[in-house]
């Protein structure tokens, strides 16, 4: 199914309208997908002229754009003063919280003043690669250490769910599905090794 796109959007992003009119059923993401495409290889041959076009596109549309989405960011900072959240929030909350999980437990990880007694099994220590006392050949039994080896872990995960879902691997110009799976699967293992210590640590994650 062919899905024709709207005059004022296509206007807002730099379609003019004699390029609309040429196209008799519409013009479709495959048409936009096309001329993205021929202004990329013509950006890369003009890069003064291209920067010039920004600047223009900037002025004409882009400030306008900016303005007119100001009811919106006024909007959501009230949503998130009286409702503690934004709808931008809902709109795709598995990355929104995850991203906001990224910032508090990176803050939480450098002003903590406490951390939980982590005790391990050899298997976990492997696992989880913890410090070794290089002068008594013994494991470091520092429990600050220990703590902030899991908050890494945790942030690691919240990074790597947000990379698989923008893994696009290529070859020879093209997507390549089989490197892509592999990828995602070393992001998702990341992924899961991050969730497994953060609901094991959940009601420590306090300063």
């Amino acid at each position: 199914m062919k899905v024709t796109l709207g005059k004022k959007f296509l206007k807002q992003i730099g379609v003019s309208d004699k390029e609309v009119g040429e196209k008799q059923n519409g013009f479709s993401f495959e048409d936009l997908k096309k001329k993205w495409a021929a202004e990329k290889r013509w950006d890369k041959r003009h890069p003064i002229l291209a920067n010039i076009k920004y600047v223009w596109w900037k002025v004409r549309y882009g400030i306008w754009i900016t303005l007119d989405d100001m009811k919106y960011t006024i909007k959501w900072g009230f949503q998130r003063m009286f409702r503690g959240y934004d709808d931008p929030m809902v709109f795709s909350y598995w990355s929104e919280n995850a991203k906001l999980n990224i910032k508090i437990i990176k803050h939480l990880r450098k002003i903590h003043c406490g951390y939980p007694i982590i005790l391990l099994n050899k298997k976990e220590e492997k696992q989880w690669n913890l410090r070794w006392n290089k002068d008594t050949k013994k494991l470091d039994i520092n429990y600050n250490k220990r703590w902030n080896d899991v908050l890494d872990t945790m942030i690691k995960g919240w990074e790597a769910i947000l990379k698989e879902d923008n893994v696009f691997l290529k070859t020879k110009e093209k997507y390549d599905h089989t490197k892509s799976e592999i990828k995602r699967k070393e992001l998702l293992k990341i992924f899961n090794d991050g969730m497994i210590l953060y609901t094991r640590w959940y009601r420590s994650l306090w300063d």
